[in-house]
């Protein structure tokens, strides 16, 4: 199996937003892809992009406000998924019908053609077709990942799709607001390795729960320790289910059975609940440093969403930590030491 990418750099980041009012500029606003917009429904036109580009995937938002029809290609080697975040109406490509729940997927060995509908506004991600591969082995998906791509378009079931839509609009408001902390090569890692598996996991998803495999509870926990070994070992570093799966030899179904099964939680959850303390540690260690570069450090990406984390795992936010760390005395209980009376 091949090992992590390499860790990509703050200033390889690239964040824009852009408003058009011009259907030709916004068709030249995707770098790389070769399109071209036709606009369809009669009005002014507004539209806009948001792009997020880094080292190993892109993310963007694409919004109109008329029905168009765009043709082209997107850039050699590549795959793009997407998802309506809304839309009015239906739309269609290549001769399959597009709605709220479609999941779309491009190639560069198929002609983009699309007919949107009349108002949309979706999320997309592309990476190298290599990087999907690689990561529909390791979730055991590798048939419905072959199969989506053969079909370029297909419609998620209704709690699927609305799982990862939640999550994309979670990340276009990051990226249109700036509140991301890739500052820290682990942190663009994680935010790399969290779009493309949402994607994956929804390609090759489940609406039932994964069934036991054949293996004793011994076996399960054996599995859980070695994975929980890694994940210590290699906490600051930009891992995922991918390198743990990769670690402990098992495919993610089994590796998450036997968490459920030893700790009652998924691997994702208990190596944040890692990352978590180790920030906790260092903010309390270093009360005065940024607390989003401290954050970044151990991969943690989506600001928002690690306050939110943060205060429900232990009761309070990380301003609140780094206050009270603050205020502490040196010397006195809270280093151990008793002070004389």
């Amino acid at each position: 199996m091949s090992s992590p990418h390499a860790l990509p750099t703050p200033d390889e980041v690239f964040i824009s937003h852009v408003r058009l009012r011009d259907v030709d500029d916004q068709a030249l606003s995707l770098s790389g892809w070769e399109q071209e917009y036709h606009q369809l429904s009669p009005g002014s036109y507004e539209g806009s992009v948001s792009w997020c580009s880094m080292k190993g995937i892109e993310f963007f938002v694409e919004s109109s406000n008329k029905q168009l029809h765009q043709a082209g290609s997107i850039p050699a080697g590549k795959v793009a998924m997407a998802l309506p975040l809304a839309c009015e109406g239906q739309g269609w490509i290549s001769g399959q019908p597009v709605g709220a729940d479609t999941m779309v997927v491009l190639t560069d060995q198929r002609p983009l053609d699309f007919r949107t509908p009349s108002s949309l506004s979706v999320a997309a991600i592309v990476v190298a077709m290599e990087d999907l591969l690689r990561f529909a082995g390791v979730f055991e998906c590798e048939a419905a990942v072959a199969a989506a791509i053969a079909q370029g378009a297909f419609t998620l079931p209704g709690l699927m799709a609305g799982h990862l839509r939640d999550c994309l609009a979670s990340v276009a408001r990051s990226v249109s607001g700036e509140k991301l902390a890739l500052n820290h090569g682990n942190a663009l890692a994680a935010f790399r390795n969290n779009l493309l598996s949402g994607f994956v996991n929804a390609l090759g998803g489940s609406t039932t729960a994964p069934q036991a495999p054949a293996r004793s509870a011994g076996q399960h926990r054996r599995t859980v320790e070695r994975a929980v070994q890694y994940m210590r070992s290699h906490a600051s570093e930009p891992i995922g289910v991918v390198d743990i799966c990769q670690a402990v030899g098992v495919h993610s179904r089994v590796l998450q059975y036997c968490f459920n099964e030893v700790f009652g939680v998924t691997p994702v959850a208990y190596l944040r609940c890692l990352r978590l303390h180790q920030v906790r540690r260092e903010i309390k260690e270093s009360p005065h440093e940024s607390l989003g570069d401290i954050a970044a450090r151990w991969g943690i990406w989506h600001l928002g969403r690690f306050a939110s984390d943060y205060r429900q795992l232990f009761g309070e936010l990380p301003s609140a930590t780094a206050r009270n760390a603050g205020a502490q005395p040196l010397g006195g209980l809270h280093s151990g030491v008793r002070l004389a009376s």
